[in-house]
């Protein structure tokens, strides 16, 4: 697979039919090899043997190739750019090469999530993907039920063929990985869609990767399905996979983990304050009693900002500061409050969620979606649970196990303590979107 290439300029062999709208072009065979044989990718179309300008090339985005007799026809979209360039009268007098383009950019991004195209009628079996997934990557959700390959449907290329017709109403949902190989910043490196190398053969259970992975960053998936370490589907020893079952001939193996870690700062200096010196045992570090509560609670930099509405909580003149961000399904949130003069608490403290959240089970176990603490006045602490209560909102309750709360307990006025002026609630958690 050539996602990118170096030093690819080579001769248009077959003109456009149409010199300044014509949508392919051909290369020979040999040449198509210096080229990327990963779609899309944008090129650049310059005279032979001139220094590309805006004034003489054009970037293209290349969307299609396929051979045929000695020739590789590439299909084309005219006239790209960041500006857009303007199309130019392409002959075989020009070259063509994979150049830096900013629309190129975004490749970085190699997941897509999208809605493969096919009319959903209770007939039609047959969808196609925007791109061909890497293999093995391919997750396709039936009203958020994930489909089983094979059992449920197939797929060559980009074309899904469904076992039984999705009805009039129904919700089909790809997600899938275009692109395999290394990111890396700094000295942190992460390895996407690596196929560990050994023979799946049925009988054959361990395989090896190309890196050691950093503890706890394997993600090791065999025909999409994320396994179990630790002995449940497989042990890890060192860059050596050793599974309890051997994979079926034909199963595809991929892995994701993180190879390399940059030296890191000191964590307890990024929000501006230290933790206690000696925290007293069971309990959460806590600011220092002295500590002002900034102009700004939470960092918002790349978060989204919410402030919740209340039950049982009169926030009055309140310092509240919630950040959320939505990563595909997953909802991350983080809030701080600092009671003020005008503030009381009645009752169960419940605050409404940034995002509509997926309904979970309503039984007697509570659904716990976060934590954190509880400070009377900037002293001490109470581990706070955060709990789904509905699709829209959470509530808060109390967990000490070494004091007088020793299961879930409901806030209220006098639970943990007695709310008044400058006592503080700091909560984080996530949850499933709808």
């Amino acid at each position: 697979m050539r996602i990118h290439t170096d030093l690819s300029a080579v001769p248009i062999s077959v003109a456009p039919d149409t010199a300044t709208a014509g949508t392919s072009l051909g290369v020979t065979d040999a040449n198509a090899a210096y080229l990327p044989d990963t779609y899309p990718y944008w090129a650049t179309l310059v005279p032979t043997g001139a220094v590309p300008t805006r004034s003489n090339s054009e970037i293209v985005k290349v969307t299609a190739g396929s051979s045929s007799g000695g020739t590789t026809t590439l299909t084309i979209v005219r006239a790209q750019g960041v500006p857009v360039t303007t199309a130019q009268s392409i002959t075989t007098s020009f070259d063509i090469y994979d150049a830096n383009s900013a629309e190129a950019l975004p490749q970085v991004s190699s997941d897509v999530t999208e809605t493969p195209s096919g009319s959903i009628n209770g007939s039609n079996t047959a969808f196609t993907l925007t791109s061909t997934p890497t293999s093995g990557t391919l997750s396709l959700y039936l009203n958020g039920v994930r489909q089983t390959l094979t059992s449920d449907y197939t797929i060559t290329g980009t074309a899904i063929t469904m076992v039984t017709a999705p009805v009039t109403g129904d919700s089909l949902v790809a997600t899938y990985s275009i692109v395999s190989g290394t990111f890396s910043t700094g000295s942190a490196s992460w390895q996407t869609n690596e196929t560990p190398s050994g023979t799946v053969n049925s009988s054959n259970t361990e395989f090896t990767l190309a890196f050691t992975p950093v503890s706890g960053t394997l993600a090791l998936y065999r025909d999409g399905q994320l396994l179990t370490g630790g002995g449940a589907d497989y042990t890890l020893s060192t860059a050596t996979i050793t599974f309890t079952t051997a994979p079926t001939t034909g199963s595809v193996l991929l892995a994701f983990y993180q190879s390399a870690v940059s030296t890191a700062g000191n964590a307890d200096l990024l929000d501006g304050y230290h933790a206690n010196a000696t925290p007293t045992a069971g309990q959460i570090p806590v600011l220092d009693a002295s500590a002002t509560l900034p102009n700004s609670i939470l960092s918002s930099e790349d978060w989204d900002s919410w402030i919740p509405s209340w039950t049982n909580v009169t926030i009055g003149n309140a310092t509240v500061e919630g950040r959320y961000k939505k990563i595909g399904k997953i909802v991350v949130f983080r809030l701080g409050v600092k009671l003020g003069n005008s503030s009381s608490v009645s009752g169960n403290i419940i605050f409404s969620l940034p995002v509509t959240s997926k309904s979970y089970p309503n039984t007697a176990t509570v659904q716990i979606i976060g934590q954190g603490g509880l400070y009377p006045a900037g002293t001490g602490v109470t581990y706070a649970v955060v709990g789904w209560n509905s699709t829209t909102t959470a509530f808060i309750g109390v967990n000490n196990s070494a004091g007088t709360y020793v299961t879930n307990a409901a806030t209220s006025s006098t639970v943990p303590f007695t709310w008044a002026t400058n006592h503080e609630i700091y909560i984080t958690g996530f949850y499933e979107a709808v």
